[in-house]
């Protein structure tokens, strides 16, 4: 089985003491399987208008659906966090088809995975909790985490995706800082990242 993760800098890995302590490392390593990160740290899932200090923050999640190896089991999308937190991408309505919409760019993106895979090779991650998601933290929507996270279920349920609740499931309460399962608030440690690993496996293992 190989199988193929799509993130932000929780899935490249950062805040996990080594390579091998990250989620994807773990899940790899827990199910004995093959495991290709294709996580970046800064991007986000919508595409920024004005470009970031640094490039690869820009590689937005529609970007890099063309690097994704065609012949993976299943693909795993875990983002959303990045826009919400420094995103310049407007919400934008129900139906939107423009990457520089969240709406818009999550549909997309969902809808060319699936044109690429098949719907049941895809599997959404909703977002962790994180320090400010309860704060208007983002200047240009002023929306919660929440409303991004709703925003990525709405397409999920549209298109009739399989999806791993991490926003409810994973962890009781947003993290402000360091902690049990976090370094700073937004990124697992190694003990936070076992968390999801497992959340994953289990996923893998009852998804029939």
């Amino acid at each position: 089985m190989k199988l193929a993760f799509l993130g932000d800098s929780i899935t490249e890995g950062a805040g996990a003491s080594s390579l091998e302590t990250n989620y994807v490392s773990q899940v790899g390593k827990m199910l004995g399987c093959e495991v290709l990160n294709y996580g970046i740290g800064g991007t986000r899932i919508a595409r920024k208008k004005e470009s970031s200090l640094i490039h690869r923050h820009d590689i937005d999640f529609n970007l890099r659906t063309v690097l994704l190896d065609k012949t993976a089991d299943k693909i795993f999308v875990f983002g959303g966090t990045n826009d919400m937190g420094h995103g310049d991408a407007v919400m934008g309505e129900i139906g939107d088809y423009d990457p520089y919409t969240f709406h818009g760019a999550v549909n997309m993106l969902f809808s060319t995975l699936i044109d690429i895979y098949g719907k049941e090779k895809v599997v959404i991650i909703l977002p962790l909790k994180r320090f400010n998601e309860n704060v208007r933290f983002n200047p240009v929507t002023g929306k919660y985490l929440k409303d991004y996270v709703e925003v990525i279920k709405y397409y999920v349920d549209l298109y009739g995706l399989k999806y791993i609740d991490c926003f409810n499931q994973c962890f009781d309460e947003p993290p402000e800082g360091e902690s049990e399962f976090f370094v700073d608030g937004l990124h697992p440690n190694d003990k936070g990242y076992k968390v999801l690993a497992e959340k994953i496996c289990e996923f893998i293992k009852n998804d029939k």
